[in-house]
């Protein structure tokens, strides 16, 4: 049986399960049918928009702290340092024209040769016009019917996790290994 590519995850596609009752991703995610990775950028964005989320979800903030804990416990966390910088300077050069805040997604993509799982319409379309051809539009099943999220969080338990500090931003840190790349190739 062939291995399936890796699939790279993006802040919205995490954010989306986290305001709906009914989540695909989330029944995928569960099944274990495929290898979701997500880099540390969007623990960080979604703690960061953390009051929105609850605002605006249709789970209660309860439910919303246990997907969170299930998304983090299910999700494989790649170290954005571990990241070649060929690839970061490769994902620079694909998203800068478009979001430059969508690179360590890319480049994740690019250092695990996988596929990119995202919502951003306009960016899959940008990538898609520069031959970045691992774009994933829709890596799980349809489901005729979804499960409800409560019958989901009963198959997960609830701890108390410190979520990491952020220290510089993503895009201060890409911007040094840009230049760093850049003025390295001179």
């Amino acid at each position: 049986m062939e291995a399936k590519k890796p699939v790279i995850v993006d802040t919205n596609i995490l954010m989306s399960s986290l305001l709906k009752r009914k989540s695909a991703f989330l029944e995928t995610l569960r099944s274990g049918e495929y290898q979701f990775h997500i880099c540390e950028l969007p623990i960080i964005e979604l703690f960061k928009h953390k009051d929105k989320i609850i605002k605006y979800s249709e789970l209660s903030e309860d439910e919303i702290t246990k997907v969170y804990y299930f998304l983090l416990k299910k999700l494989t966390i790649y170290k954005e340092d571990l990241i070649e910088k060929s690839n970061w300077k490769k994902a620079y050069e694909l998203c800068k024209e478009v979001d430059e805040t969508d690179t360590p997604f890319i480049a994740l993509t690019l250092e695990l040769d996988g596929l990119l799982y995202s919502g951003d319409q306009i960016l899959k379309k940008h990538l898609k016009a520069k031959g970045f051809v691992t774009i994933q539009a829709s890596c799980h099943r349809e489901h005729r019917e979804h499960r409800d999220i409560k019958s989901l969080l009963k198959k997960t338990c609830l701890v108390e996790k410190d979520v990491p500090q952020a220290g510089k931003t993503i895009l201060n840190a890409l911007h040094e290994v840009v230049d760093t790349q850049n003025s390295s190739s001179v």
